[in-house]
C-alpha cells in the first residue's frame, strides 16, 4: 500500500507498508520479520495494554518486562536490561519516547527496536522525525484517530527487514457495525449529549452485567488475536481524503482547552505543554491528588463535551497486582 504523504503523514516515507485490520496483527507480522524463535524474549514496558501480549505470544516468543517511571521512561538505564531479541519502545499517548537508550540497547545486543506508535500516528518528535519511523518497525493504529471499521499498519523502516516485508495482505469488503455506525452518527450531531448519553448507558448495562463499567482484565486479552488480518476495503479511500494538518491542530487546541477546563479542579496532567510536531492521542492526567468525588465530577466535566474518558490501560496480569502508583491511577481523555 502507498499513501500520499498529505494524507498519511509518515507511511510515504517508509521504505516497506503493510496495512492490517488492527494494531495487533501488524505487531506479529512486525515480531515475525524479526526472525524470532521459539521461546526468545521480547522487551515491553510493564506499562502497557494486556493486548499487545498476544501477538507476543502468537510469535511463540514471551514477554519480558521493564520498568518505566512516572514520566514514562526506562525507570533504568539501558545497561541493566535483560537481554532480548527484540524491545517495544511506546509513544504513550502521542508524545515522544527518547528512543536513545533502546538504540544503545539494540546495537549491544543485536536486537531489532519496534516503535509502538499506536497512540502517535500524525505526530513528530522535537526532530521533526515522524514517530512510527525512527526504530526498525513502527506499529501505527490509524482507527485510534479516525472512526473507522479497523486500520492499523506495519511501517518498515530498516533495509534488510523491508527487503522481505511480508506481502499484503487483500483487503476486505464488511459493513460498519452497527455500534460505530451510531457512534459516528451521534459525534456527527449538533449536540454532544446524545453521545453522551449513550455512552453512560453502554456503561452502566456493562456494569450490571460484569460488575464493572469499564471491559475487565481476562487472561484471554493476551492471547487472542483478530480473527481476520486484512483491512477493510475502504481503508485507503478514507485515509486519502482525511485532513490530518486539520485534525493535528484540532487536537493540539483541544488538548489546551481541556486543560484549561481541568487545571481548577487540581488535575495533574502528564503533560503541561504540548511540544511541536506532537498530535496527542488524548489528555492524559492522574488521579492521584484528587478525592473520588472531585474525580468524577472531572469526568462528567468531560463527558459534557462529547470527550470519553476513562482508566488506562488494563495492566497485563503479571504486572497488576504489584504495579507502582503511576501505573494505575491514569486516566485518559480520548480525542476520537
Amino acid at each position: 500500500m502507498t499513501a500520499p504523504a498529505s494524507a498519511t503523514g509518515p507511511f510515504a516515507a517508509a521504505l516497506a507498508l503493510r496495512t492490517y485490520s488492527f494494531g495487533r496483527s501488524a505487531l506479529l507480522a512486525g515480531l515475525r520479520l524479526s526472525d524470532l524463535r521459539a521461546g526468545d524474549a521480547v522487551l515491553v514496558p510493564g506499562y502497557v495494554c494486556q493486548e499487545v501480549l498476544a501477538p507476543i505470544a502468537a510469535s511463540g516468543a514471551r514477554a519480558v518486562f521493564y520498568d518505566v517511571n512516572e514520566m514514562l521512561e526506562p525507570a533504568s538505564v539501558w545497561r541493566d536490561w535483560p537481554a532480548a531479541r527484540a524491545v517495544v519502545a511506546v509513544n504513550y499517548f502521542g508524545f515522544p519516547q527518547n528512543l536513545a537508550p533502546f538504540r544503545a540497547w539494540c546495537a549491544h545486543h543485536g536486537a531489532v527496536l519496534i516503535e509502538d506508535n499506536a497512540h502517535g500516528w500524525l505526530g513528530r518528535d522535537e526532530d521533526s522525525a515522524w514517530l512510527g519511523l525512527r526504530g526498525d518497525l513502527g506499529i501505527f493504529s490509524m482507527r485510534k484517530t479516525l472512526r473507522l471499521v479497523d486500520g492499523a499498519a506495519l511501517a518498515v523502516v530498516r533495509a534488510d527487514l523491508a527487503a522481505r516485508a511480508p506481502m499484503q495482505v487483500p483487503p476486505r469488503h464488511a459493513v460498519m457495525p452497527i455500534g460505530q455506525r451510531t457512534e459516528r452518527w451521534l459525534a456527527g450531531l449538533p449536540s454532544a449529549m446524545p453521545l453522551v448519553w449513550a455512552r453512560t448507558l453502554r456503561r452502566a448495562w456493562r456494569q450490571q452485567r460484569t460488575g464493572s463499567a469499564s471491559p475487565p482484565a481476562s487472561a484471554r486479552a493476551e492471547t487472542d488475536m483478530p480473527i481476520d488480518a486484512a483491512p477493510h476495503a475502504g481503508l485507503q479511500a478514507a485515509l486519502n481524503a482525511f485532513d490530518a494538518a486539520a485534525e493535528g491542530r484540532r487536537r493540539r487546541a483541544l488538548y489546551q482547552q481541556i486543560h484549561a477546563r481541568l487545571t481548577p479542579f487540581g488535575v495533574a496532567p502528564l503533560w503541561c505543554e504540548v511540544p511541536a510536531g506532537t498530535v496527542p492521542y488524548g489528555y492524559a492526567f492522574r488521579a492521584g491528588a484528587l478525592g473520588g468525588r472531585d474525580l468524577e465530577v472531572v469526568c462528567k466535566t468531560v463527558r459534557r463535551m462529547g470527550l470519553d474518558v476513562f482508566l488506562w490501560p488494563a495492566l497485563p496480569l503479571a504486572i497488576a497486582p504489584a504495579a507502582p502508583r503511576h501505573y494505575s491511577n491514569t486516566w485518559l481523555v480520548n480525542f476520537l
